[in-house]
This record gives structure tokens, sequence and C-alpha cells, in this order.
């Protein structure tokens, strides 16, 4: 007999090899450095142990929950999730989904209804930092933390109202907001 493989039989290659049926990504990426994670945030185990298509859906999830604000998380832990019962170990996608829904907790803690992550994102949006500047969403994250009390919100939907986003100007929804934030000690908004 012949030691070794023999050329034409590389079935138990086969079956051990990772097949994508989609097309290749055609679209060009720039990336500015390499992407950093600490997945101490909710991993039982040492990243070395991961299952590799595991810890690729974690780099690629957290990068896109930190750095994608426009795409709500729960879109983002889905995408995730059944990427990984596609391609990754057998309930591997639950894995993903606790750890990611974890990191969403952090990442995305306005649309957990933190008011100062609230303010702060209507802020992103209306500065455009990071993404392009959308008054409409700044608005609208200025109402949410304005509603729960918060004074900086309070001020800044005033100000979005008074002067009108698209089509909404709203001057005494404006008035009723600046004097509540002055009432909570914003001297700006008189």
């Amino acid at each position: 007999g012949v030691d070794g493989e023999q050329p034409g039989d590389q079935r138990e290659d086969d079956a051990c090899a990772l097949a994508f049926d989609s097309a290749p990504f055609e679209t060009p990426i720039d990336l500015l450095g390499q992407v950093g994670l600490d997945l101490e945030i909710a991993v039982d185990r040492p990243v070395a142990q991961l299952d590799p298509v595991e810890h690729a859906v974690l780099l690629i999830g957290v990068e896109e929950l930190r750095a994608h604000v426009e795409v709500p998380y729960k879109v983002v832990l889905n995408e995730c999730v059944e990427l990984t019962k596609k391609f990754g170990a057998t309930d591997g996608h639950k894995f993903i989904n606790a750890v990611l829904d974890r990191a969403a907790r952090q990442l995305r803690a306005a649309e957990q209804g933190d008011v100062d992550a609230q303010n702060n994102l209507g802020e992103i949006y209306e500065m455009g930092r990071g993404t392009a500047p959308n008054l409409a969403e700044a608005l609208y994250w200025y109402d949410q933390a304005a509603e729960r009390g918060l004074a900086s919100a309070q001020f800044n939907a005033g100000r979005l109202w008074a002067v009108g986003v698209g089509a909404k100007k709203d001057p005494a929804r404006a008035r009723a907001l600046l004097v509540q934030a002055e009432g909570n000690g914003i001297a700006q908004a008189r």
C-alpha cells in the first residue's frame, strides 16, 4: 500500500472545510487600523477557545453596535444570530445573542432608555459626529430624554422645535420645553 493520502481523495478534507454559498463581497472596505474588542463583558471562556466564526461575528457585531448608531441594536443582534446559525457551531447563536445583548446594553444605552445617552445620541445626530447629520433623528432623541425630565435635552429639543426641523416647527412646544429647561437650571433657555 501507499502511505498517506491519495491525491484524488479529498472527501475527509472537504467534510471539514467551511464552504460559503453566497457571492463574494466585492465592495471595497477602508480599514483604519485593527478593530479592537474586549470580550470580557460577557464571555465565559477565553477568546482562544471561541469558535472562529463566533469570534468573527462578535467582532463584527460589537463594531456595528459601536460605530453604526443608525442601525437599531435589535437588527444588529438578529443579523449576527442569523450569521452564526448559518456558519457557526451548533447552538453558537445562543452564545452570540447573550454576549451581544449584554454589549448592546452598554453601547446602546439610548435605545435602552438612558436619558444621558439619549441626549448624547441627539448631539451625535445634530452635529454629524461619525454619521451624517440628521436633525429629525436628533430631535427624536432629544424629545425622548426631555420627556423623562433631562434639562439639557429639554433645552436641545426646545431649540430644534423653535427653528423647525423639516416641516416641523412648533413655537408653543419649543417655549414649553425651554421654560422647563430654565426651571431645571439651564440659564441659556431664557
